[in-house]
């Protein structure tokens, strides 16, 4: 039998697609079980050689409006798509002692475009410096120190505590609790940034103690308070629960106190380096649901930092500058046009000298115009540190290489170890060793780069600039 081939015109599959409608429910079943519709991808920047795509999911529970958003968003005209829409990036992570990782922070919230950023295990008290610099830096900082026992030492470390970091577009202030937890340490804050606004509960449960009822009765408590809120809510941090374990009775329960309360535990990757999900993101059903839950390893301890997103109606700070792409000039044919131009003719010259740099300056523009337009650029505003030089930039961007040699050494292991054989996979596996620990080292290296060009930075400036070291005195 011949088939016949259908053509259509560019007219013909404009109005189809103005014309398209949300598909009945049993299609999107059958779409979403045969695996056709894809989430799209987010790309993350480029700077200092960064160039990583990270795929985006949803949990189970949300995957069929997912596929209704996707197939609507498709239908829609390419104007809609500009609506002065943004979103509020959020991060968690178990830093393990913020001490000694300031900059390390402020770098995650600048390379991950994070708004807020929740640090469980800082290891900081209420008088720690380390926060005072962060609200030097422009950011916003609400804290909660874990209480010093009885038998340490005030001057010892503290371990535990919460920390919530904003840019300055997002302010915070901390919501006090009824009966503070006993078994479990929490911070809540208000999350408020243009017309968006949201609940945020950072929560840490040390690991060495056990799993008893009064943890869900505590939790239970603080879900009682939270969820009177109309707002969008987020709980999230390092539970010590393991998630990824279904028959594990605690991880049972915490899943089913949580549908309790109309809430949604987001499913994800492990979130340790020795596998495992104790990190989890918990939000309403319904309002301020996040497309996705990522998780990325950022060699800062042994937990890895998830990240979502969420639609917010919140103004970029855009800066439109003009300038000439210089990158793009033709020497040869700037040579050319100068040559064959009055500039180079001298009997066109005039004596006065004052009078002979009006010419020379129109003559010149007027060529740039033909040659080099004038355009008009927006740029970002990225704020970066002053002791950031070239070595640190090239630090940086053989870090980012071997992280992205890292991602794709994994990706063809776990590809080589589902369809090859036992030598070919135990190969894979081998090089996905060594690429993790070539990252590793580059990544110890930058840091002590990082610092060695901050403490020469502030040396050199406190020994030059007198000034500079009264006001900080005075301060």
């Amino acid at each position: 039998m011949r088939r016949t081939l259908v053509a259509y015109s560019s007219s013909q599959l404009i109005d189809l697609q103005a014309s398209a409608s949300r598909p009945d429910d049993v299609i999107l079943q059958r779409v979403n079980a045969l695996r056709l519709w894809r989430g799209r991808r987010r790309v993350r920047g480029c700077r200092a050689g960064k160039h990583k795509h990270v795929a985006a999911c949803r949990s189970a529970d949300h995957r069929q409006s997912a596929v209704v958003s996707s197939l609507l968003r498709n239908s829609m005209p390419s104007a809609d798509h500009t609506v002065g829409k943004s979103t509020i990036a959020f991060g968690c992570l178990n830093i393990w002692s913020l001490l000694n990782k300031l900059d390390d922070a402020v770098e995650l919230i600048r390379d991950h475009g994070l708004d807020i950023l929740c640090v469980t295990e800082s290891w900081c008290d209420a008088d720690s410096t380390v926060l005072g610099r962060l609200r030097c830096a422009g950011y916003n900082v609400v804290d909660r120190a874990r209480e010093h026992d009885g038998n340490t030492d005030d001057q010892s470390v503290n371990h535990g505590g919460l920390v919530v970091i904003s840019t300055a577009r997002v302010s915070l202030s901390a919501i006090n609790i009824v009966s503070p937890p006993r078994k479990f340490e929490l911070l809540c804050a208000r999350v408020v940034a243009g017309k968006f606004a949201a609940i945020l509960c950072a929560l840490y449960r040390r690991g060495s103690w056990s799993v008893d009822q009064e943890f869900f009765e505590e939790l239970a408590a603080v879900l009682d308070q939270v969820a009177t809120y109309r707002a969008p809510i987020y709980i999230v941090g390092d539970f010590n629960v393991r998630l990824d374990r279904y028959d594990d009775p605690h991880a049972a329960q915490l899943r089913t106190l949580v549908d309790c309360y109309g809430l949604v535990l987001h499913d994800s990757a492990p979130t340790h380096q020795r596998g495992g999900t104790l990190d989890a993101v918990i939000t309403h059903a319904a309002d301020g649901v996040p497309e996705c839950v990522t998780v990325h390893d950022v060699s800062l301890s042994d937990h890895h930092m998830l990240r979502w997103e969420v639609q917010a109606d919140v103004e970029t700070p855009v800066v439109t500058v003009s300038s000439r792409p210089w990158r793009q000039l033709d020497l040869e044919q700037l040579k050319f046009e100068l040559t064959t131009s009055r500039l180079s003719q001298s009997t066109a010259w005039n004596v006065d000298i004052d009078q002979l740099a009006a010419p020379y300056d129109d003559e010149l523009n007027s060529l740039l115009d033909q040659l080099l337009p004038v355009r008009e650029f927006t740029r970002r505003l990225r704020p970066s540190d002053p002791w950031f030089d070239k070595e640190c930039r090239d630090a940086k961007r053989a870090t980012r290489g071997l992280e992205r040699a890292y991602a794709a050494a994994s990706r063809h292991a776990a590809k080589v170890t589902t369809f090859s054989s036992v030598v070919t996979a135990a190969q894979a596996v081998a090089k996905e060793a060594a690429a993790k620990a070539a990252w590793y080292d580059q990544r110890c290296a930058y840091r002590r780069l990082r610092g060695q060009k901050c403490d020469e930075f502030w040396r050199s400036r406190i020994e030059t600039d007198q000034r500079f070291t009264q006001a900080l005195v005075v301060g």
